[in-house]
């Protein structure tokens, strides 16, 4: 789901207040404190690092590897009196946010799917009251929705046959019947607030399937029942 819902956000902010309540503390035990804002200010150059990209639970973080900006602030200021073993400990709490965001990150995979459950589809449709079909393949026809805020606790969700729809639309192809199998698009439904969700979400043929697709991820729910009034292509 999307990356700025409402538990990414929290976290965020708890993270920024552990390294703000940090920061605090070492400027308090220092004997010789340097002016606030340009010990800030280390601490964010601090930050500056070469990350590596790594999948951790389904979850891309970005593991600081280099310091960069670590090493920038001791060649500069190691040459000037004592500013390196002034702004040294700034420098150090900017390379450690970083860890601390990887936790942060971490934690909200979890979090995430205990409050917004991918496996439901109310996480991405709560309020489909004004809910409207949009044609957007020549193979859709024109349709209209059933009820769809009374039936979408009949859709469950279901594995993703990538390889089946694959060969169906080649078939068809071959056959020169050009038949999207997802020709609608589901618009004017509301997500469950703070989810994050910002994706589209698409009509089987024939509206019995929805898929959701995410900036990550695709999430396929099933019902029996179509969710498209008599006419829809079976």
């Amino acid at each position: 789901m999307g990356s700025s819902g409402a538990v990414s956000i929290t976290l965020d902010v708890i993270a920024w207040c552990v390294i703000l309540i940090l920061f605090v503390v070492l400027y308090r035990k220092q004997e010789n404190t340097p002016k606030v804002w340009k010990a800030f200010i280390v601490l964010l150059i601090g930050m500056i690092s070469f990350t590596f990209e790594y999948i951790i639970f389904e979850t891309k973080i970005s593991i600081p590897v280099i310091p960069i900006g670590l090493g920038a602030l001791f060649l500069i200021l190691n040459n000037i009196n004592d500013y390196w073993k002034t702004y040294q400990p700034y420098a150090w709490l900017g390379f450690l946010a970083l860890f601390i965001f990887i936790i942060s990150t971490l934690l909200a995979s979890p979090i995430q799917k205990f409050f917004y459950p991918s496996d439901e589809l109310s996480t991405f449709i709560t309020d489909a009251e004004e809910a409207q079909v949009v044609s957007i393949h020549p193979s859709g026809k024109e349709v209209e929705l059933i009820h769809v805020a009374n039936q979408l606790e009949q859709l469950e969700q279901q594995e993703i046959k990538s390889e089946q729809w694959y060969r169906d639309m080649t078939v068809r192809k071959e056959n020169h019947e050009i038949e999207e199998r997802f020709p609608y698009v589901l618009t004017n439904t509301s997500p469950k607030s703070g989810s994050g969700f910002n994706g589209v979400i698409y009509l089987e043929r024939d509206g019995k399937g929805i898929l959701v697709t995410t900036k990550d991820r695709q999430y396929y729910f099933r019902s029996n029942e179509s969710l498209l009034k008599e006419g829809a292509d079976e």
